[in-house]
């Protein structure tokens, strides 16, 4: 009786790991489909300004984290930013500057970065923080900014490496094998993801078509609205016939203004921005933002252009050994 008792109960477990397997996969099955959908706004966003926040979206809740950093390496010794997104304003502008002394040397350092295995085409994994033996970079990158999880994706595509982290805060629960598995199964797509945004951001820095940081969406809001009106007149004047609302919210968008922003200047709900958009988008005969900075690129330029001028003829003059008033440029 024991030893039948032992094979029921035995029987029973095995029925009950089969049936949580086979929950398991529905729950796989459904929020699948139920993220096809994200998927797809994240595709139709390539290319654009709205990539990066709209990443962050899909992977705040997939994974449930407060912030994602995506550095592309085009070489070992090059670094660019390609993504610095969070949910906290304050926190996320923290997270930028850090990002940009990545760039400028931080990467170095980097223990996730030294730990890249070329023969691994995606490597994923939650870093232990308690072995980064470097404690200022520690502190500079974790501590200081209150991160306490990080989840690393590093895939090489195409001879590209792309690298990936998503954090949690002090508070938070670690990373477990639920999200590193979802990662497993998504990782590949994330990474051609990247990279396909990556190649269409990088033809338009090389075509001179991205705003540096001091040039449009930084400017002081006077001459930020100078600009705005100057784009608008732009839109209004050619021949696709838009309205003055389609104008105003491209010259946003152009702009980089994110659609939420666009609104509040606008007074009218996000909804509505993405209706005039997609009006104003099939009159032009463009699909992305950046088909819409290609079409406006000229205007653009001379804005730059003009501002260029406008800072140079702003600069202090000091005395020469000549006593004569010299600029501070050579």
């Amino acid at each position: 009786m024991t030893l039948l008792a032992n094979r029921i109960e035995q029987s029973c477990a095995h029925d009950a790991a089969a049936s949580t397997r086979r929950e398991s996969d529905r729950t796989v099955r459904a929020m699948d489909i139920g993220y096809l959908d994200s998927l797809g706004d994240l595709v139709s966003t390539i290319g654009s300004r709205e990539f990066a926040p709209r990443f962050f979206s899909v992977f705040r809740d997939l994974l449930d984290v407060e912030e994602c950093t995506v550095f592309t390496f085009p070489d070992p010794a090059n670094p660019r930013m390609l993504i610095v997104e969070g949910e906290n304003g304050d926190e996320l502008e923290l997270a930028r500057q850090l990002a940009r002394d990545y760039v400028a040397g931080g990467f170095r350092t980097d223990p996730n970065v030294q730990r890249q295995n070329a023969a691994v085409s995606i490597d994923i994994y939650a870093t232990d923080l308690t072995k980064i033996n470097d404690p200022a970079y520690r502190q500079h990158y974790y501590d200081g900014p209150n991160v306490s999880h990080e989840l690393v994706v590093i895939g090489n595509f195409r001879s590209t490496v792309y690298y990936t982290s998503f954090y949690r805060k002090q508070g938070r629960t670690c990373f477990g094998e639920d999200e590193l598995g979802i990662m497993r199964a998504i990782a590949g797509f994330m990474i051609k993801c990247l990279h396909r945004h990556y190649q269409v951001v990088a033809d338009s820095d090389e075509q001179g078509l991205r705003f540096t940081p001091s040039s449009l969406g930084d400017l002081p809001s006077e001459l930020r609205q100078q600009t705005l009106e100057h784009l608008k007149k732009v839109l209004l004047s050619g021949p696709h016939k838009l309205s003055q609302r389609e104008a105003e919210i491209c010259a946003g968008i152009i702009m980089g203004y994110s659609t939420e922003a666009i609104g509040l200047n606008c007074s009218i709900s996000p909804n509505t921005v993405a209706t005039h958009r997609k009006r104003a988008y099939a009159k032009l005969g463009i699909c992305s933002q950046n088909e819409l900075f290609v079409r406006y690129f000229s205007a653009v330029r001379d804005i730059q252009s003009h501002l260029g001028s406008r800072d140079q003829r702003a600069r202090p003059q000091t005395a020469g050994a000549d006593g004569h008033a010299q600029g501070q440029g050579m």
